[in-house]
């Protein structure tokens, strides 16, 4: 009889404890839904070449001697309220190179603002896969993606290449 009170005690406690949400059990898509890329005419506004990259986790710099990082701002307008779910290699670059093209996913997504007390401008930039960056927007809102990719020192032209929604 002890026995079935403690399997059934085991049983209703691990239900229990597998109904409460953990702490990575988040709301993700805001009123307005997912906003679809695709739809926010995005558009390359600025790349600038870099050295390295303040990161969480130490500089983020060249894996090579012949490679250097590009520093790509894409900006563009939502159509509609709604919200983005962006990981660090969601977008990817394309670029020819020696005769051949080639597909790279981004090396880091950045994120940068404003330090309201100095003034200056402060950048982070993340590597990690498991990083998702959720962010809501209102409609006709300009939206901003910083994004890092490595190439070739010899690549002048890149493509961007950002995900869409297929339903």
């Amino acid at each position: 009889m002890k026995s079935k009170f403690l399997l059934r005690t085991v049983f209703f406690v691990a239900v229990f404890l597998l109904s409460i949400p953990t702490y990575s059990q988040v709301t993700l898509i805001v009123a307005g839904g997912m906003i679809d890329l695709a739809e926010c005419s995005l558009k390359v506004s600025k790349i600038v070449e870099v050295n390295k990259l303040p990161s969480p986790a130490g500089a983020i710099k060249p894996s090579a001697g012949s490679k250097k990082i590009l520093k790509v701002q894409l900006t563009g307008m939502t159509p509609r309220e709604g919200s983005f779910i962006i990981k660090s290699f969601t977008f990817t670059a394309i670029y020819s190179y020696r005769r051949l093209t080639y597909l790279v996913q981004s090396k880091a997504i950045g994120v940068i603002g404003k330090n309201e007390a100095t003034g200056s401008i402060v950048e982070m930039w993340h590597t990690d896969p498991e990083n998702v960056f959720n962010t809501g927007f209102g409609a006709n809102s300009k939206i901003t993606f910083n994004i890092a990719f490595e190439v070739p020192k010899e690549v002048n032209k890149i493509e961007i290449q950002a995900p869409m929604i297929v339903k």
